[in-house]
């Protein structure tokens, strides 16, 4: 199994097993995928918690995608210019599969909370962990 393929099923586990939101499943799987100090990861998973369900329930951007640029963005450690592109290439690399990015129009017609929507989001899980696996492994 390659690094991208492990993170991206890390990441799922955190999600559906491990009472994580979505951002804090994509977070800390990236972010202990680039060995970063469990002090910083804590930090970093307890500061995505608010974007689960789109920034508090509110539907807006994807908290997968949240929770993935956000780990992009410790491990190009301040690099303002990799963390511009890789943000840019994490999201066109979404919309591409996915066509939009609000949480709301993601899972149109499914319920927040019920077995198919956390099935949906899941996928949503490891498609974004498995993007930023891959851009990240260079920064380290």
């Amino acid at each position: 199994m390659n690094k991208s393929t492990e993170i991206r099923e890390i990441a799922t586990v955190n999600y559906l097993s491990k009472k994580l939101n979505c951002a804090e499943a994509v977070s800390r799987a990236v972010l202990e995928a680039g060995d970063c100090a469990p002090q910083v990861v804590d930090a970093v998973v307890a500061s995505a918690c608010g974007f689960g369900a789109g920034i508090g329930g509110a539907g807006c951007v994807c908290g997968a995608l949240a929770g993935g640029v956000m780990a992009i963005s410790v491990l190009a450690n301040g690099d303002k210019q990799t963390i511009r592109e890789q943000s840019r290439q994490l999201h066109a690399g979404f919309v591409e599969k996915h066509k939009v990015t609000c949480c709301r129009a993601l899972g149109r017609g499914l319920a927040y909370g019920t077995p198919e929507r956390k099935q949906y989001c899941a996928e949503l899980v490891r498609d974004v962990a498995e993007l930023a696996v891959k851009m990240t492994l260079d920064l380290r």
